[in-house]
């Protein structure tokens, strides 16, 4: 019923794009190699998407959880999201809500 998109040329040029951000860092940072790769985002909820960039970067990776450290009643109710999932795309609203206003 769908249709096969073919990525590999976006997926090439964003994997070429951060891998020559990784170049950058360890020419102004040698002694400290990044080690990971972590998702966020809507987009870290695609499992292969993220696997092709981390496996492409040589790069070990976890999907983030922005919300995994709030803290939570158990009676709290949240409408088609399932918090008992990792939820990558709540980072920049939840980085918003914890930001200073005072700027």
């Amino acid at each position: 019923s769908g249709v096969a998109v073919d990525l590999s040329e976006p997926l090439e040029a964003l994997t070429d794009d951060i891998a020559m951000c990784l170049r950058y860092h360890d020419s102004l940072f040698p002694g400290r190699k990044i080690n990971r790769a972590i998702f966020v985002g809507g987009e870290a909820r695609h499992r292969g998407l993220c696997q092709h960039v981390a496996r492409t970067l040589r790069l070990p990776a976890q999907v983030a959880d922005p919300l995994s450290r709030l803290a939570r009643t158990g009676g709290e109710r949240c409408t088609n999201v399932d918090m008992k999932l990792p939820q990558p795309g709540w980072a920049v609203p939840y980085g918003l809500c914890i930001s200073p206003t005072d700027l």
